[in-house]
């Protein structure tokens, strides 16, 4: 890994398939290569993005950067190599279509592979080009986030529960997410979607809303227990801000009416997202954090939990008749 002292103007890769509008500039031309790979072995394909970077003295930038011709290899020999027991996985291309903006959008091509990658495991990305130049990185493959509480793997599920019944009637209750870290990620993103169906004109419409639960920062690497203290009134405001009330019956089921998702990063996104962070405006010179040999760029690891909950019933009683959600049309099934 290293921090490069100057800049070169490059195709800034912050997603797979849309396009950050900026560029850096001040280097001397060389052929470098782009990467940004950021692979997970929960999903069911690979993808990764590589640009050539460009440069030429007295050229307008801009026009530069629409010049499809200058962002894409013609030819590339791209592998995923296990470094544990040397199997090999080559990658094919697909286009993608990519919004428009200040790079051309004529074109969007994307390395992928649809085969396992397995959890736990080093890999090395092997970039080769016809004349035999190859650039590479290495990442370790993270694991799932293990959610302790409420408990979604391996057992009987455990409801979650943002009210409880006292004296005066129900009341909020803080809920506390736990998570098992291990000390290869370095952050934790956690969310939650609530489902439910609505009738419309005799139909059942699946609608879910977007919950943030919060984030972890694992700083000191640690195998330990994380938690995340949530107010219970914020998961009732947070549907009230996202269902508009009306007259149509929106049902909640019994069961699995809660998705948990969890993110997980390794150390070295992290590092990569501290230092990249969204520029301002077309043209910036500022460090740049790669770990890419022979080219810049990341090549780094995350992990995805994802599996349904359901609200506890003093919970769901709030939901359908509380002050701040009981207006908006839920009902039992």
């Amino acid at each position: 890994m290293k921090f490069l002292k100057e800049s070169i103007i490059f195709l800034s890769i912050i997603t797979l398939f849309a396009c950050e509008n900026e560029v850096d500039l001040n280097a001397d031309f060389e052929d470098t290569t782009v990467v940004y790979a950021l692979i997970n072995a929960n999903a069911d394909t690979q993808f990764i993005k590589i640009n050539k970077a460009f440069l030429e003295d007295g050229a307008n930038a801009i026009e530069l950067a629409k010049d499809v011709d200058r962002l894409f290899y013609d030819s590339l020999d791209v592998k995923l190599i296990s470094l544990t027991n040397k199997d090999t996985i080559s990658l094919n291309t697909i286009e993608k279509p990519k919004d428009a903006g200040v790079f051309s959008n004529e074109k969007n091509v994307l390395f992928f592979t649809t085969d396992q990658i397995v959890s736990s495991e080093d890999y090395k990305l092997s970039i080769i080009q016809p004349n035999g130049k190859e650039t590479s990185g290495t990442t370790k493959v993270l694991e799932e986030v293990i959610v302790s509480r409420p408990e979604i793997r391996g057992g009987e599920r455990v409801s979650l529960s943002f009210t409880r019944i006292s004296t005066g009637g129900l009341e909020y209750i803080d809920y506390e997410f736990i998570f098992n870290l291990r000390s290869t990620m370095a952050s934790v993103t956690a969310k939650m979607y609530f489902q439910y169906y609505e009738l419309i004109n005799g139909a059942r419409v699946y609608k879910r809303v977007e919950i943030p639960i919060g984030n972890l920062k694992n700083s000191e690497l640690k195998n330990d227990l994380f938690s995340i203290n949530y107010r219970g009134d914020r998961f009732y405001r947070a549907i009230a801000n996202a269902v508009e009330p009306s007259a149509s019956r929106k049902i909640v089921e019994l069961q699995d009416n809660i998705i948990l998702e969890v993110f997980a990063v390794d150390q070295v996104y992290q590092q990569y997202a501290d230092i990249n962070g969204p520029l301002d405006g077309l043209a910036q010179v500022r460090p740049e954090f790669t770990n890419i040999t022979n080219g810049i760029g990341l090549f780094a690891s995350r992990s995805l939990v994802s599996d349904f909950t359901f609200l506890s019933a003093p919970s769901r009683q709030e939901l359908l008749n509380g002050p701040i959600t009981g207006n908006i049309g839920f009902v039992n099934p």
